[in-house]
Formats: C-alpha cells, structure tokens, sequence
C-alpha cells in the first residue's frame, strides 16, 4: 500500500487526550469552528508558546509567559472565527444566487421540482450539494426532513429565509411555492 493512503493510527496517549477534550469539542462545534479539539489545543499552544517565549526574551520577565500561552488560544480562537465569518460570508453569496437561479428557472416553469433542480445544477459548492439535497427529499417526498437538516447544518439566517418559502410536502405546491418565495426571491406575478 503505498505511503500516505491511510490516516495515521492515533496513539494511546492521543486517545486519551481526545477524551479529555469532548467538553471543548462541543463548544467548537456549537461555534462551527471546523476544527478537532486536539488540533485546537495544538495549534493554540504552538502559537502560545512562541508568544511567551518572545514575552519572556523581548521583556526579561518569565511570568510573561502564562500570558503568551493564552494569547495563543485567544489568537487561534480569533482566527478561526474570522474563517467561520468567511465561509458563512461567502455561503450566503453564492444562496443570493440560487435564488436567482430559483427565480429564473421558475419563471419559465413554474415548478418546484424544476426549481430545486436548476439550483441544483447551476450553483457552486456548497450550495450546489444542499439544493442536492432538498431536491433528492422533495422527489422522495420528505422536503420537509432534509430542509430541517440543511437549515440545522448551516445556521444561516440567509437559508432560513429561503427555507421558509420552500416548505410544504405536497407534491403539487407550485402555487403556494409562488406564494412564499415571491418576497425573498423577488418572483414576479
């Protein structure tokens, strides 16, 4: 098998240390922080460390160096939030533009199959696998499970406001479809 190909063993004393970390585990991911704890830590004390060590050299005084060491997790923290702020930025960007692409396809027929499909089709990731997604509950006729997944997943006010006009299990609900996209998509009568 060549080198690379699986993912390292983790270690006993890493295991360990995984399980200590589940509290901070799930505050990482209520914050959508898309990071394992472990590298959190690892990456926290690294930054840390080399902070307190220059504290400690620049000013002469050891006891700076506790303060390094947590300006290394404030700074991660930090960082990694600015990454949350981006990609949610950016997601709701490219939604702007699937409900275009919604509005359009709808336009021409109007059907939420139809609709749902463009998006599908025509947008970029990670919008592109959402309306996936939806599209692939709506044909199985659970739309209702899948948008409740996908708003759960993102947490974007943005995708809430798109969610709340596609709602409806029914099939045959272009017209109540209309109906609730026409204010958050600007579909005209």
């Amino acid at each position: 098998m060549p080198r690379g190909s699986q993912a390292p063993r983790p270690t006993p004393a890493r295991q360990r240390a995984e399980r200590r970390l589940v509290g901070l585990q799930g505050r990482l991911d209520a914050a959508q922080m898309e990071i394992r704890a472990y590298d959190f830590v690892r990456q926290s004390l690294l930054v840390g460390v080399g902070l307190g060590a220059g504290l400690g050299l620049l000013l002469g005084a050891i006891v700076l160096a506790p303060v390094g060491i947590l300006a290394g997790f404030l700074f991660t923290w930090s960082r990694l939030e600015r990454e949350r702020d981006q990609r949610q930025v950016r997601y709701n960007k490219l939604l702007a533009g699937a409900c275009d692409v919604i509005r359009n396809s709808y336009s021409v027929k109007p059907s939420l199959q139809k609709a749902l499909e463009a998006a599908a089709t025509y947008t970029q990731s990670p919008v592109k696998e959402d309306f996936g997604q939806l599209l692939i509950g709506y044909m199985q006729g659970e739309f209702e499970s899948p948008l409740d997944a996908v708003a759960e997943r993102r947490r974007s006010i943005v995708f809430d406001g798109v969610a709340h006009f596609g709602g409806g299990q029914d099939q045959q609900s272009a017209g109540v479809f209309r109906q609730r996209a026409e204010p958050v998509v600007g579909l005209d009568g």
